[in-house]
């Protein structure tokens, strides 16, 4: 499994050497032999740990920014693009209206109770949404807070947003670290007459796997 890791790559340690030696080199003994096996098994062990240790299985692909301190994980088919504002952005290929990206912005508050209970920030978030011309209705489906496995505190929405462009499903998923605001957002267009959910369970799985860690 591959993780994308921007900006970070792994040293494996370099084996250990034997001392100077005189005349022909000479087969080194066994438990040299053994070092340098172990060491060389060691090296392999460091440089697969990044994708073993995610639990990311053989259909999905693990996003991780060194620089800004997250990752998540979303279907290994899907592409990385790109977008203004947004600090990545992964599409299905096959339906490029749905997406999974991360925006980071700067705040002022340290923590995300800081913005309101997750009822309060669901409710801003619908308002937002209706303050848009363009939208006709927008129904919140789903919100709840957690914590993530580093125990950061986060919020998740899911809603449905009609509009002059279509039916959207979109889902939300915000936190706060050392002043700065993460927001992993997932959209997926619905089709004329339904939103299919095997289509938006992919973003749920991103979502679910967002974390971030003070860098």
């Amino acid at each position: 499994m591959r993780a994308w890791r921007g900006d970070e790559s792994v040293q494996p340690p370099m084996p250990p050497t034997s001392g100077p030696h005189s005349g022909a080199s000479a087969e080194p003994p066994l438990a040299t032999r053994r070092l340098l096996l172990l060491s060389a098994a060691s090296a392999l062990a460091i440089g697969s740990a990044s994708s073993s240790s995610s639990g990311a299985s053989e259909s999905e692909k693990e996003y991780i920014s060194s620089s800004q301190g997250y990752h998540f994980r979303y279907p290994a088919a899907w592409e990385q693009t790109s977008k203004a504002g947004a600090d990545v952005l992964i599409e299905n290929p096959g339906r490029k209206s749905t997406t999974v990206g991360v925006t980071v912005l700067p705040v002022r508050i340290a923590s995300l109770d800081k913005f309101g209970d997750v009822a309060l920030v669901g409710e801003r978030l619908l308002g937002a949404e209706r303050a848009k011309e363009s939208t006709k209705s927008v129904t919140m489906l789903h919100q709840s807070s957690r914590q993530s496995a580093s125990g950061l505190l986060l919020y998740d929405f899911e809603y449905e947003l009609d509009s002059t462009r279509g039916r959207k499903r979109i889902l939300s998923t915000v936190a706060v670290v050392n002043k700065k605001l993460y927001i992993l957002n997932g959209n997926y267009k619905c089709e004329e007459s339904v939103c299919r959910e095997s289509e938006v369970e992919p973003l749920r799985i991103s979502a679910a796997s967002f974390d971030a860690l003070p860098v």
